[in-house]
């Protein structure tokens, strides 16, 4: 019970950190992809 408990949270946060970064790491795929090759999508980042 508590490992499952424990695995929640984790998820938890996990997730509310990508939420709190979204921005940050969308920023970043758009400055990465005018070095990478035109196949490479934002989304694929």
């Amino acid at each position: 019970m508590a490992v499952t408990m424990y695995a929640q949270i984790q998820k938890d946060q996990r997730d509310q950190r990508i939420v709190e970064h979204i921005g940050l790491v969308k920023r970043i795929a758009w400055h990465l992809i005018v070095r990478l090759p035109s196949n490479v999508q934002v989304d694929d980042l």
